[in-house]
């Protein structure tokens, strides 16, 4: 009930939500700048109406072509230009890449770096715990197995088996636990080069 009146309302926020118009104004030596009053001097104007999306970012829908409010010197002669521009079709823009997107207080970056504290760390550090725990209590059995065979009749045999199996046994999980060594310091250096940030 209380999401469903939440919705409605936020629905009803972004619909009803401002509009505001801005000129873009182009000087004579090219440089673009906006502000609300209308363009003075020579520069090109161009009224640009700004609506509040439903993501809270601002999304800009050129308006039409507003003239240059120009403070004619002699009445005639500055009116003709401007009244020139109003009827000329803007030459199309160059395809300019779009700007990248600056990340907000909880974007990807902080969402990283909550998992890596969290949640990533941790879950690597106890894995390599419990695989060193894991082959240290196999190494015990090992052993326990090799002082049993040293009591039965084929000593030699047996137990030389039981050697080899544990220097191999240690040889895996000493790979496994590089390997998940390696991973705990990647993830704890990544945390740190994100809290630099």
């Amino acid at each position: 009930m209380i999401r469903q009146w939440f919705l409605g309302t936020a629905a009803c926020l972004v619909l009803a939500a401002p509009a505001w118009a801005i000129n873009k104004c182009t000087g004579a030596d090219g440089k673009v700048s906006f502000q609300d009053a209308p363009c003075a001097g020579s520069g090109k104007g161009e009224k640009v109406e700004v609506r509040l999306s439903s993501s809270g970012i601002g999304t800009a829908a050129p308006a039409a072509a507003a003239p240059a409010a120009a403070t004619p010197a002699s009445g005639a002669s500055a009116a003709a230009p401007a009244a020139g521009a109003a009827s000329t079709p803007a030459a199309p823009a160059a395809a300019t890449p779009p700007a990248a997107r600056k990340e907000g207080a909880f974007g990807e970056t902080w969402r990283r770096k909550t998992d890596l504290e969290q949640r990533l760390v941790r879950e690597a550090r106890g894995a390599l715990q419990a695989h060193q725990q894991r082959c240290a209590a196999d190494q015990r059995d090992r052993a326990a197995r090799r002082t049993q065979a040293r009591t039965g009749t084929a000593v030699a045999t047996s137990e030389q088996a039981i050697a080899s199996e544990m220097q191999a046994a240690a040889a895996a999980c000493e790979l496994r636990s590089r390997e998940l060594q390696a991973n705990v310091d990647a993830l704890e250096k990544e945390l740190r080069e994100l809290s630099k940030k």
